[in-house]
Order: structure tokens, then sequence, then C-alpha cells
């Protein structure tokens, strides 16, 4: 496991692994970054943003 990367605008931790990326959200279960999309980078125009499309 590599260490995670964190978001400078939402704070969510993504760790990088095999088979895809894990996102680790301040509260809930984890994710996926498409998780992270729909939940919040898609309400975000900010930039720094790590997951933008």
């Amino acid at each position: 496991m590599s260490e995670p990367q964190i978001c400078p605008i939402c704070r969510v931790k993504i760790i990088k692994l095999v088979g895809g990326d894990r996102v680790i959200f301040s509260s809930g279960p984890p994710g996926t970054r498409e998780t992270l999309w729909q939940k919040v980078c898609k309400y975000t125009d900010q930039p720094g943003c790590i997951n933008r499309k």
C-alpha cells in the first residue's frame, strides 16, 4: 500500500491500490474515485482538486 494522497479541497484520502484506488471519506464506508466524483467533485469547481475529470 502506498502513502495516501489527501485532496487539499475536500480533505479525503485516496490510497492507490492494485485493481483500483480506495477513497477514505470522513464518514461512511470507503469508496472509489467515481463515488468521490458523484458525492463531492462534480459540485466543486476549485483548482487543486486531485480527482478532476
